[in-house]
């Protein structure tokens, strides 16, 4: 399922999550490891508007049944910081860390994809940043340092989704509260969750 495109979110703010273990010595040195995950968590809201505007938003909350349902949710203006052209895909089998190598794009580009920019793999569900700039050699190939590391080997020749990236998410609470002042005007905010 896609969540509504309409009425639009007010705000937007996508946290990484990754979490880590810390620990302090006794002589004050600093230990961690990381416990290998990661998840998106993005909050969003909206500003306040008639219940008839945003009846799509509510009936679609009350639809997912709290954290039951799964969907895909595209936040708006995230659009590519790079160039962002070509039809990219996966390039080669075997492929692990924090290392993507890719082809498909348009040759001998700069910038061709930026640090900041998300990308998607086709067949999984997954959503990773590119973290440095990237630019295409003459035949149209870029490795792209992401984060986190792969979850899933990708397999050669799978697209690559670097405009209006979907998020695979979950509502991250079962309770829906919708507010309603007594003009009528709803105010609603809502907490998503990255599903891997």
């Amino acid at each position: 399922m896609i969540f509504p495109a309409t009425p639009k979110v007010a705000t937007i703010t996508i946290k990484s999550f990754e979490p880590n273990l810390v620990s302090i010595t006794h002589s004050l040195k600093r230990q961690v490891r990381s416990r290998g995950g990661h998840l998106w968590q993005l909050d969003l809201g909206w500003r306040p508007q008639l219940r008839a505007t945003f009846a799509p938003i509510a009936a679609f909350a009350v639809r997912m049944r709290g954290q039951y349902g799964v969907f895909d949710y595209v936040p708006p203006n995230v659009a590519p910081l790079g160039i962002a052209t070509g039809a990219p895909t996966i390039d080669g089998t075997g492929q692990s860390g924090r290392e993507l190598e890719t082809e498909g794009w348009t040759p001998t580009t700069t910038g061709i994809l930026k640090a900041g920019d998300y990308l998607k793999i086709a067949g999984h569900t997954k959503v990773y940043m590119v973290v440095e700039d990237t630019a295409s050699d003459e035949l149209g190939k870029a490795t792209l340092t992401i984060e986190p590391a792969l979850q899933a080997v990708p397999n050669d020749g799978e697209a690559l989704t670097v405009h209006d990236v979907p998020f695979h998410v979950a509502f991250a609470d079962d309770v829906v509260e919708i507010s309603t002042d007594k003009a009528g005007f709803i105010a609603y905010g809502a907490r998503m969750v990255e599903v891997v």
